[in-house]
């Protein structure tokens, strides 16, 4: 089996990337805590057993996994809110 050299975008997207700062930790815990509110605000919606809303909450458990990827990936320490032109 021959060797592969990994490339840089290889490593930062599928690498381990552990928490770095407590800048970090306080972001995921700031994200976890907004996701919690949206996902309890869905939840409550009604329609308990649709497919919509099932599909609605793992979009929301999908989306938190990629905000804190993000985070890990591009070493971000802190919320700067939207960009406004």
């Amino acid at each position: 089996m021959s060797f592969v050299p990994i490339s840089e975008e290889a490593f930062r997207r599928l690498g381990y990337h552990p928490v770095l700062s407590a800048g970090q930790q306080a972001l995921y815990e700031e994200n976890r805590v907004k996701y919690m509110e949206l996902f309890t605000y869905v939840e409550g919606l009604g329609g308990r057993g649709s497919r919509e809303l099932s599909l609605a909450l793992t979009a929301l458990q999908e989306s938190l996994m990629w905000a804190n990827a993000h985070v890990a990936c591009n070493d971000v320490e802190s919320y700067h809110g939207p960009e406004v032109p």
